[in-house]
């Protein structure tokens, strides 16, 4: 963790449970399920820089027993906390997003100062035809509206995400900003 020095404000972890014993959070993105760094270590680390984190979970095994190391080993509520999973399905989504209702029961009870980052899965591939974009953009802003609403009934802060390789011009970009701001244009 070289990142002493850097002007980055955010650290970002994947988080999953690991695949065989001793059963715990561990620094990995699917489809591995092992690590040589556990979660508890990664917190222990980024307590010596003044980052702000953003946890990323691929596994609702991983979610509440992460929650709890968070709140054992980083006990400062002025460090940016972000807590991410992607809850829906997206533009040419192949993996499962985690289950809403169950993540944001978990979730609701942390402190005030901690945003929730709701996303939702995506597929692009290089080099390929994709999906077309107007069509991406469509559901991005379905999917934000979602994720919005669900941010309300949670009452806690919230950030939005955008595949921004869907967008092929500013203009469908400033769309979707409006519209994630004042409603349907």
């Amino acid at each position: 963790a070289s990142s002493n020095g850097s002007p980055s404000l955010m650290i970002e972890a994947d988080i999953v449970m690991r695949g065989r014993d001793p059963k715990e959070p561990i620094m990995a993105h699917p489809p591995d399920t092992d690590s040589d760094i556990t979660l508890r270590e990664w917190l222990e680390g980024v307590k010596e820089y003044g980052k702000g984190i953003k946890l990323d979970f691929k596994s609702m095994e991983a979610v509440s027993t992460s929650l709890v190391l968070l709140q054992e080993v980083l006990t400062e509520p002025y460090r940016p906390v972000w807590i991410n999973a992607d809850i829906f399905s997206g533009p040419g989504g192949q993996i499962v997003p985690l289950e809403h209702h169950t993540f944001l029961s978990v979730v609701t009870h942390l402190p005030s100062h901690t945003v929730l980052s709701l996303g939702w899965t995506t597929g692009w591939t290089a080099g390929t035809d994709n999906p077309g974009k107007h069509h991406h953009l469509h559901r991005e802003r379905e999917l934000c509206r979602k994720c919005d609403f669900i941010v309300v009934e949670a009452k806690q802060q919230s950030q939005s995400e955008v595949m921004t390789m869907f967008i092929c011009s500013l203009d469908l970009l400033l769309l979707l900003v409006q519209s994630m701001l004042f409603g349907e244009r």
